[in-house]
């Protein structure tokens, strides 16, 4: 009987990761047959992003043959299993390059010698000797780039296997053991084996994207900051890389109603399709600010499910400030002609945070846009205080309906924005001043003898800014009456006498008075009234256009003498009768009567007859005349 022994042998081919080990054991004696075989590995980079070279390394030991003959490789051919199909290298044995690990394999014409730094390669590579023992692996080595979709394979792994054609020397004298005698290739090898292989595969990756954004205004400006009423949209880019294609696919947007993207956005739009440059200008997806404060764009790039290239990428939040300013001028109003009136102009802003009064050394110009009048103070002027607030005042001589409007240009978050007093938005309307006059006259003057009663009129007319008098009704009068020249004025009637409103529908009271006694009455009238609702104002009868002057009543006397009062005559004797006048103009006393004054006589009773020209004239001595 022939003794047994244990002897191991590698006789499996396991492959696990990509690699091939023989970790067989068999029980042998000197009848049991040779194995022969080849070891094949092959292991792939991993993860490989798409686009990227689908690069593997491969390996030929002769490790497993138990005659230990030499082997021959001389083709290699690789399947890529991919999403669109099965992809073959063809025969690439001549476009490796190989590198000697153990033993003493050789590539019988081909150029270099083996080494990392100088492999084994073409031209003149067919083919590689290895002994047993001894192992070549190959530098790494791609046919295939991955494509967007094999990242839809299962599990997103790209798996591939390798066939070598390869041929036994038979030539090993290693089997069977001793003592028995060994035979060429244990006397049971075929030279022309069937090709072996091994798999491996790699985790596919997709390629990084970044979604950036801009917000654009109506007119595709970049902006971060917009006053109100303005028009926003987003321009989302989505970037896979330098060299690399354009993402596919589309995006979507959220806007938000805050500058930090936080919370539930307030919208979210549709799929917006990205053009052949992976850039939208989101037109169809914009917003009116109508308010100041703060929104904001987000983009979110999903990737492409039908071109898996990329992976999905969000961009950074996106603040948009939103600000505004108004203006107002203030207050309407009525004013008497040549009074001051005092304009104040107030401009806030809002900087997204509130309304707040302009900063100080903001300039606020007034415009007279219609009417009477002029400025007669600094303008423009310019806000201090942390008012927001600056005054210009304006006077005017005319009567009539002056419209000012306010105008600034000031700084809000870096934007300058002008505001008018236009009435747009919170902007007040310009303001108007109405300038009002009155006048008051008093007549007539006149001439009256002592004791005859006189009347004074006194109209008060007001302009209540249309350019035109009109009767002032139902106003108070005051009036005083100061002697002169020895005049003694009566107390006074009439319906200027009345306390309360005594204008009648002509804005006319009456003065009624006399005096016993000659001289002069000057008669003063006032008035303080408020037209429409200006500030009450006061006129008077002083001269002043358009009012008239004081009305003077002259009151007059005069008196006659005849001389001598009695006498005796004989009859048939003249007898001269002297007569004698004084008057009082007003002037201030009693004077003779001027040259030229006639004086008539008459008999009352008694016998005789006047034989002088009757009337006579005074002349010579003044205020006397005679007859006989």
């Amino acid at each position: 009987m022939r003794r047994r022994r244990i002897l191991l042998a590698i006789g499996a081919v396991v492959l696990v990761a990509g690699t091939v080990f023989g970790i067989g054991f068999a029980t042998a004696d000197p009848a049991d047959p040779a194995n022969h075989g080849i070891s094949v590995t092959k292991g792939c980079a991993s993860p490989t992003q798409i686009g990227a070279p689908y690069a593997c390394t491969y390996s030929f030991r002769n490790n497993v043959d138990d005659a230990q003959d030499t082997l021959t490789v001389s083709g290699l051919t690789d399947v890529v299993h991919a999403a669109g199909g099965n992809v073959s290298s063809g025969n690439v044995f001549g476009s490796l390059k190989l590198v000697a690990v153990t033993g003493t394999p050789s590539c019988p014409g081909a150029t270099g010698t083996g080494t990392v730094a100088d492999p084994w390669r073409s031209p003149g590579l067919t083919s590689c000797t290895l002994p047993f023992g001894s192992r070549i692996n190959t530098q790494s080595f791609s046919f295939y780039t991955v494509q967007s979709l094999d990242f839809t394979l299962p599990g997103n792994k790209l798996t591939d296997d390798v066939s070598i054609k390869w041929n036994d020397v038979c030539n090993g004298l290693a089997w069977p053991p001793p003592p028995e005698t060994p035979l060429p290739g244990g006397g049971n090898c075929n030279p022309n084996p069937p090709n072996s292989g091994a798999a491996s595969l790699s985790l596919i990756t997709q390629l990084p994207s970044t979604t950036t954004t801009s917000i654009h205004n109506a007119a595709h400006t970049v902006v971060t900051t917009v006053p109100v009423g303005s028009t926003v949209h987003d321009f989302v880019k989505v970037d896979g890389g330098a060299g690399n294609p354009a993402p596919t696919g589309s995006v979507t947007i959220d806007w938000f109603l805050n500058g930090t993207c936080t919370g539930s956005p307030a919208v979210t739009s549709a799929p917006v399709a990205l053009n052949a440059a992976g850039t939208v200008d989101a037109t169809g997806f914009a917003f009116a600010v109508n308010s100041a404060g703060f929104r904001a764009f987000k983009a979110h790039y999903p990737g492409d499910a039908a071109n898996p290239v990329y992976t999905a990428s969000d961009g950074a939040c996106e603040p948009l400030q939103v600000v505004d300013a108004n203006i107002q001028v203030s207050p309407n109003g009525f004013n008497h002609v040549g009074q001051p009136h005092v304009f104040t102009a107030h401009v806030n802003v809002n900087d997204g945070n509130g309304l707040a009064p302009a900063p100080d050394g903001t300039s606020i110009s007034l415009t007279i846009d219609s009417g009477p009048g002029g400025f007669t103070s600094a303008n423009p002027c310019t806000t201090a205080g942390g008012t927001g607030s600056c005054q210009v005042t304006m006077t005017s001589t005319a009567t009539g309906v002056t419209t000012v409007s306010a105008h600034t240009t000031v700084s809000v978050g870096g934007l300058s924005l002008t505001r008018d007093t236009n009435g747009v938005g919170a902007n007040s309307g310009p303001a108007t001043k109405t300038w009002v006059n009155a006048k008051i006259s008093i007549a007539a003057d006149a001439t009256n003898e002592i004791n005859q009663p006189h009347t004074f009129t006194v109209t008060l007319m007001k302009d209540p800014g249309t350019g035109t008098f009109v009767a002032a009704a139902g106003e108070h009068v005051d009036f005083t009456l100061t002697n002169s020249n020895g005049a003694t004025h009566t107390a006074a009637t009439g319906t200027c006498t009345g306390a309360g409103a005594n204008t009648n529908a002509a804005g006319q009271c009456t003065i009624t008075f006399s005096s016993p006694t000659a001289g002069k009455v000057t008669a003063h009238a006032t008035a303080t009234l408020s037209v429409n609702t200006s500030a009450a104002f006061t006129v008077a009868t002083d001269g002043v256009a358009p009012n008239s002057s004081d009305a003077v009543k002259t009151f007059v006397d005069a008196n006659i003498q005849i001389s001598p009062l009695t006498a005796t005559n004989k009859v048939g004797d003249p007898h001269v009768f002297t007569a004698h006048v004084n008057v009082n103009t007003g002037a201030g006393g009693y004077v003779s009567a001027p040259d030229g004054t006639q004086i008539s006589f008459a008999i009352d009773s008694g016998p005789g007859g006047l034989t002088g020209a009757n009337p006579c004239t005074t002349a010579a001595a003044p205020g006397a005349a005679r007859s006989r």
